[in-house]
């Protein structure tokens, strides 16, 4: 096994998978890479608004240079706190094996 891949969210889950891929990687001298998904911010937008148009008879009508702007902010602050996170758990854990 040349590279595990670990997804991350911040879950004591996948905190243990983390570990137990270190102790594989180890075992079989393997590359470790973390990863942590970031829903885009056009895929929460459609969501956000089908789940608006579902709960009214569509009579809501958002200003949309507003609402994209926010999402933009949106979309960095969700990456920023997903590389904080991989940044927190890799800082944490002992992946040199002192």
């Amino acid at each position: 096994m040349k590279r595990i891949l670990v997804p991350v969210d911040g879950s004591n889950a996948s905190v243990s998978a983390v570990k137990k891929a270190i102790e594989i990687g180890k075992t079989y001298n393997s590359v470790i890479k973390l990863i942590s998904v970031v829903k885009s911010t056009e895929k929460r937008r459609k969501e956000r608004n089908e789940n608006l148009w579902n709960a009214v008879d569509g009579s809501i009508i958002a200003d949309i240079a507003e609402s994209a702007e926010l999402e933009k902010k949106l979309e960095s602050k969700y990456t920023e706190n997903a590389e904080m996170l991989l940044s927190q758990i890799a800082a944490k854990l002992n992946f040199a094996g002192t």
